[in-house]
């Protein structure tokens, strides 16, 4: 039951939030804040949402709600009075924010708080079932202005580690994309070249694998798949730069290139 609670809270808090912040808005005309808590005050408590209006059309108030999605949430509100005290007494207006009036119905209501409601016809605005009564008059102090700027604070470093992490994120998915796309090109390529890269092989060594292959009941077709996977194993470029310079290093090395030759058969496939 606590994770459901815990979902229509949230539900509640993101309608709440399109309520005061139209989306899309590049200045919305006000601040809203979850979850505000006393920052070094002698308060407890917390509001579970703040909204700090800016312009004429919001009035310039500081409007604090209480959310509430169960009856046994909200019997446990009234029956701690003084509670929601310490914000609402900060607040030019203060709502209790519910599913229904089966939570919160509008009699238990205490006297001034307002009641905000989820607006069957739209999810930008709170249908307000009861209105507050606006103290316009009201200045907040020093420690709910601090508490309020501290929690924006905190929200903006979050909101910034998120965008950072995201762009993390992003940037090591394209590097991922762009290296299966290159292994994926030399993939390709290799593939196109193997056959090449045999009788390249075979002519620096002078000698070919044909009766060496049927010897041992390896197939052409196999070998050239071997070595792919072993260029692709050892991450050779597409000029096959390492297997080159294996034959370079046979062709100067008169030793070990007696001893593969040897192993493969006489040189031109002769007996």
């Amino acid at each position: 039951m606590a994770g459901v609670n815990h979902g229509q809270t949230r539900t509640l808090l993101e309608l709440l939030r399109r309520h005061y912040i139209k989306p899309g808005r590049d200045l919305p005309g006000g601040v809203f804040l979850p979850e505000v808590g006393w920052n070094g005050g002698p308060q407890s408590g917390r509001a579970d949402a703040l909204y700090i209006g800016f312009t004429s059309t919001s009035g310039r108030l500081l409007v604090g709600h209480e959310i509430k999605v169960s009856r046994s949430d909200w019997r446990a509100e009234l029956d701690k009075q003084g509670k929601a005290d310490p914000w609402h007494d900060q607040c030019h207006a203060w709502y209790v924010v519910a599913p229904s009036t089966d939570v919160v119905p509008v009699e238990e209501l205490p006297h001034g708080w307002g009641l905000m409601l989820p607006n069957p016809r739209t999810t930008t605005r709170m249908q307000i079932k009861v209105k507050a009564v606006v103290h316009a008059d009201r200045r907040p102090s020093w420690n709910a202005v601090r508490s309020i700027i501290a929690r924006q604070d905190t929200l903006r470093a979050q909101e910034i580690l998120s965008i950072r992490t995201d762009a993390r994120d992003e940037a090591r998915k394209q590097a991922e994309r762009e290296y299966q796309q290159r292994a994926e090109r030399r993939a390709a390529a290799l593939g196109d070249h193997s056959a090449e890269i045999v009788r390249d092989i075979e002519e620096r060594l002078g000698c070919t694998f044909r009766d060496f292959m049927a010897e041992n009941h390896v197939t052409p077709k196999q070998f050239v798949e071997a070595l792919a996977i072993a260029k692709a194993r050892h991450a050779l470029t597409d000029q096959w730069d390492g297997l080159t310079e294996l034959v370079r290093t046979l062709d100067t090395t008169k030793t070990r290139a007696e001893k593969l030759i040897a192993v493969l058969g006489t040189p031109n496939g002769a007996a």
